[in-house]
């Protein structure tokens, strides 16, 4: 009775608690998400993003937490992609091209997945890679493969400031029985027929990766998951106790599970929201005063967090909601804003992620004397003509 007496001593109840969205971020368990640093530590040739290299896990954890995150994500990756490569200045030109040249591009019919694979990398860890093999001879590059990106480690910079090698694991935390393979980073002048071309971003205070452009809403990127867990919880439990049965005896065990069961059964589940409480006292004199939560306006309050989750997620990734096909309240239609907001967009975030990633994949096949080489943009043209 210790736990009810303490109900009892209140006689006067507090007043009710103004909740914000803070505070129910707070009540889903939120806490700061610290940046790991990578170190280099003696007695191993590899600087791993966290303990395990547990960092790209979580990045990989957070996108598939989060339908939000994870649509503008592939959204990002496909503007950026685009339709594939181009040789030539039409697609009419750039497959007579292949046609005529394909030993120059012998893996032109994998080319376009690897380039959207990589995209995608870079769009969720803020780095990515790509595998290059080159002939016997070394006269040419002969094949090329996507490497997930998650799965790799920078090796330690050399002398002159460099990184010359990358290791290849499964699983960074059990290293014994996934042995970490050495791969020699892109030199066209190095040794071996296998490299690994290394793309990032130069971050200030980043000498082996690089973060992720939306790195700012990772709180409320991961609060969006949480979110899901948190309705989920609601539909099959309730968010509160609604319903509180009084028992003025003392029940035996066998009449307390009895009763715990039967209550349960009626009044518990989906279609039932609320959980019931049950509390037993020696009498009417010595049961304890409850007063219900009030849930009424639970649901303003998630909308108030689930709106500042939509537009801190939509304002990290530096996007237009609309042209992520997220609608907007209030907007029966589209017009300039949006032709201007599409303009920005391509100009200030597609492009120059694709260039970052294009110069690279360019850097290869021009080894190959392929000298040509663009990206066919996608435009959202039914969205602009509207």
């Amino acid at each position: 009775m210790a736990f009810f007496d303490r109900f009892t001593k209140q006689t006067q109840p507090e007043p009710p608690k103004t909740v914000t969205g803070q505070d129910i971020l707070e009540t889903i368990n939120m806490r700061n998400i610290e940046l790991p640093q990578p170190k280099e530590q003696k007695g191993y040739d590899w600087v791993l993003y966290g303990q395990h290299n547990q960092f790209p896990l979580d990045l990989l954890e957070y996108r598939n937490s989060s339908s939000l995150h994870d649509s503008i994500i592939e959204s990002k990756t496909n503007l950026i992609a685009g339709n594939g490569f181009m040789f030539d200045a039409t697609r009419e030109l750039s497959n007579q091209f292949i046609v005529d040249n394909w030993k120059l591009v012998p893996f032109w019919r994998k080319l376009d997945k690897i380039f959207w694979l990589v995209t995608r990398d870079q769009q969720t860890f803020g780095y990515s890679c790509f595998e290059i093999i080159y002939s016997m001879d070394r006269t040419r590059i002969v094949d090329m493969n996507w490497i997930d990106a998650s799965r790799i480690a920078s090796g330690k910079r050399n002398e002159v400031g460099e990184v010359d090698c990358y290791y290849y694991s499964e699983n960074w935390s059990n290293i014994k029985q996934y042995l970490p393979r050495k791969i020699e980073a892109y030199n066209p002048n190095g040794e071996g027929l296998r490299q690994l071309l290394f793309i990032k971003r130069e971050d200030n205070n980043m000498d082996y990766y690089s973060l992720p452009t939306y790195y700012s809403a990772l709180r409320w990127i991961k609060a969006d998951g949480l979110m899901a867990e948190y309705n989920l919880a609601a539909i099959n439990n309730g968010f509160s106790p609604s319903i509180v049965f009084k028992f003025y005896k003392k029940p035996t065990p066998e009449e307390r599970r009895m009763n715990s069961e039967a209550i349960k059964a009626q009044h518990g589940g989906a279609k039932n929201a609320g959980k019931a409480i049950i509390l037993y006292s020696d009498g009417k004199d010595l049961a304890p005063d409850i007063d219900t939560l009030d849930a009424t306006n639970i649901d303003a309050r998630l909308l108030q967090v689930a709106d500042q989750i939509v537009q801190q997620i939509i304002t990290a990734h530096r996007a237009h909601p609309q042209l992520l096909g997220i609608q907007t309240p209030g907007k029966l239609g589209y017009s300039s804003e949006l032709l201007q907001s599409w303009e920005i967009f391509d100009a200030m975030v597609i492009k120059p992620e694709r260039k970052l990633l294009l110069d690279a994949f360019k850097e290869v096949l021009v080894y190959n004397g392929v000298a040509r080489v663009e990206i066919e943009p996608i435009v959202p043209i039914k969205i602009i003509q509207q």
